[in-house]
Parts: C-alpha cells; sequence; structure tokens
C-alpha cells in the first residue's frame, strides 16, 4: 500500500519566472558581447526605445535582463576556460547577427 505524503505549498512554489526575483543581472550582461546581444534584441523587441549600442543607460538594465528570458538564455553557466569562452563568443556573434539580419557583425 502506498504511503501519503502531505505536502505544503505555497505561491512562491507556483512562480512563473523565478530568475526575474533575483537583483543580479545575467553574467552576460556584464560581458560586452552578451549586452550587445541583449541589446541588439531589445532594439527588435522594442523599436520605439532609444537603445545605444555603446552608451549604458542604466533605465534598460530590466528590459535588457527580461531580454536575456526573452532568448532563453537564463540557464546558460557563465564560461570558465578558455574554450568555453571562444565557444560562448561563436554563439552569442552568431545569435546577433541572426537578430541583425546580417551575414556581417553590427557596427557600433
Amino acid at each position: 500500500m502506498p504511503n501519503i505524503v502531505k505536502v505544503q505549498m505555497s505561491r512562491k512554489d507556483f512562480r512563473q519566472h523565478p530568475a526575474m526575483e533575483s537583483c543580479e543581472p545575467h553574467w552576460l550582461l556584464s560581458a560586452i558581447y552578451g549586452r550587445h546581444l541583449a541589446k541588439s534584441k531589445l532594439r527588435q523587441m522594442h523599436p520605439e526605445l532609444s537603445v545605444r549600442m555603446i552608451r549604458y543607460q542604466p533605465e534598460y538594465e530590466r528590459l535588457l535582463d527580461s531580454a536575456i528570458d526573452v532568448l532563453e538564455l537564463r540557464d546558460w553557466a557563465q564560461p570558465r576556460t578558455v574554450a568555453e569562452r571562444l565557444m560562448a563568443l561563436h554563439w552569442v556573434l552568431r545569435m546577433t547577427m541572426q537578430i541583425d539580419g546580417s551575414t556581417n557583425p553590427a557596427t557600433l
């Protein structure tokens, strides 16, 4: 006969985006190539915003962090070795070029 286990669950057990509750930004936003990817996606999602590719704009930090979720890269672990960093750079540049719709890297 199976054992019956009572589980106490609360509202926080059913969060849809638990990563959004963290106050620390994703590691891609601390890397220049990851920030460029997030800004490219943000410019595609919201063309009415004046997101500058070079300038730091703190008012867009939450939107950049949400762009990481839209790209489904929230669970991507930070690369540790040189080979992992090169692979991450390769994939981020490919994603950026795909978002920009070009075959050449975007100019800053």
